[in-house]
């Protein structure tokens, strides 16, 4: 239920290590399936960017820093695509966007 692409964030960013090869051929299977990412660039980087709130509250609770790292790197990834330059921005990736044609 709800965004396809909300349940792929932390495959990519985690299991995929925003590795754009891995991305690729898993949307290109998803996409044999018969299914499809229809949802914009911008509304990806705000799902991400509630996923990476999500991290950033539980990290505050639970200590886990390379959990804490991967929800600084998606709050990276948002504010490239946003245009902000934050001191992170090396760690920015814009792999997890999925532009359609």
């Amino acid at each position: 239920m709800g965004v396809n692409y909300q349940d792929f964030i932390k495959l990519f960013y985690q299991d995929f290590r925003l590795n754009q090869k891995l991305i690729v051929s898993f949307i290109n299977g998803y996409r044999k399936s018969g299914e499809e990412v229809a949802v914009t660039p911008l509304t990806q980087s705000f799902l991400i960017f509630i996923t990476a709130i999500g991290i950033m509250k539980y990290t505050e609770k639970i200590a886990d820093k390379s959990f804490k790292q991967i929800g600084e790197q998606m709050l990276a990834t948002c504010f490239s695509f946003l245009g902000v330059r934050k001191k992170n921005s090396d760690n920015a990736s814009m792999s997890a966007l999925i532009f359609t044609n």
